[in-house]
């Protein structure tokens, strides 16, 4: 296997089955678009298709799905022979959505190399209805888009995963370590290190950075001298009594969300300072946190069934985050 390099950027953070004849005519129709052929995808000249997979590798002639596949073909011919492949984030993104968007970022890299786009099933166009929600997790994508590989004759992928799909890409390098050539992890989280083991923590971190920023520039110390405190005092309080319609932990998701973009976080002492006054404007303006995210059969397969989110972590960490 060539050598593979490791790039990695750490972010401040952080149903029923449908008929078996409805099944069958999608797998007919599924089967007639392979291998890719010419389409437009976002005003992107392309190939299009839809490669067809067992839902469950263990049963394989059981149910069968279509994924969707859109190549970027290399702007130079002939082009390299690995392709360059960019795992979307989530869970639940759909890597073809994003195809405009990466034919521009990744111009000098679609140069010399087709670039190679696999909605994940569940996500995108790779989303039949109905289905056995415990086989559309990490590991089974992974699989899918090294057959998809395979298929279309890449020896190797240098593979781009960002947030969740460097999640993604990890485990596709454990599982077929000779088919990565390059990887690079965008705003990564560590797969043996449960996500939400650490999730207070690292808010609390994010929180307490923002509190030494403030505290270094006289106009928000002198503005805002007991934000922090008033921060956990509110998050306890409507918890026990909600406020404004709220409760502390939907409070802390809305600063959370908030501490993930600097330009954003930066408003989090006044949000604070003005709601312990009794004043939620500022705070509405902000919207809704991260408590009301609508899951779909991908993201619930993932979060409820995958080891690496930690979504079964217990505290106490000592931190204002602990409850949400």
């Amino acid at each position: 296997m060539s050598k593979w390099v490791v790039w990695l950027l750490v972010g401040l953070v952080a149903a029923a089955g449908i008929g078996v004849g409805i099944d069958r005519a999608f797998s007919s129709r599924a089967d007639q678009s392979w291998p890719p052929r010419p389409c437009v995808a976002q005003g992107i000249e392309a190939r299009c298709g839809t490669f067809v997979v067992p839902e469950n590798r263990t049963n394989p002639n059981g149910r069968r799905i279509g994924l969707h596949v859109v190549v970027l073909p290399a702007l130079s011919n002939p082009a390299r022979k690995e392709a360059v492949t960019y795992l979307a984030g989530g869970p639940g993104g759909a890597a073809t959505e994003e195809a405009a968007n990466l034919s521009e970022q990744l111009t000098r890299l679609n140069t010399s190399r087709d670039i190679l786009l696999v909605d994940q099933r569940g996500t995108g166009r790779s989303n039949p209805h109905g289905g056995d929600v415990t086989q559309y997790g990490t590991r089974t994508a992974m699989d899918d888009l090294d057959a998809v590989r395979a298929a279309l004759g890449y020896p190797q992928l240098d593979i781009i995963g960002s947030s969740y799909g460097a999640t993604a890409a990890q485990v596709y390098l454990k599982l077929h370590p000779s088919s990565v050539r390059t990887l690079i992890l965008a705003g990564a989280s560590a797969i043996d290190v449960p996500f939400f083991g650490s999730y207070a923590v690292n808010a609390q971190r994010a929180l307490d950075q923002l509190g030494t920023l403030c505290a270094s520039q006289p106009a928000c110390r002198k503005a805002f001298p007991l934000w922090e405190r008033q921060f956990g005092q509110l998050v306890k309080g409507w918890n026990a009594r909600p406020m404004h319609g709220m409760t502390g932990d939907r409070f802390a998701s809305i600063v959370h969300v908030m501490l993930l973009d600097l330009e954003k976080a930066v408003s989090i002492p006044l949000v604070v300072s003005r709601a312990a006054e009794g004043d939620y404007t500022p705070l509405e303006e902000h919207g809704r946190g991260d408590l009301d995210i609508d899951l779909e059969r991908t993201s619930l397969s993932i979060w409820c069934n995958e080891p690496w989110t930690g979504l079964d972590a217990k505290g106490p960490w000592g931190t204002d985050f602990d409850s949400y």
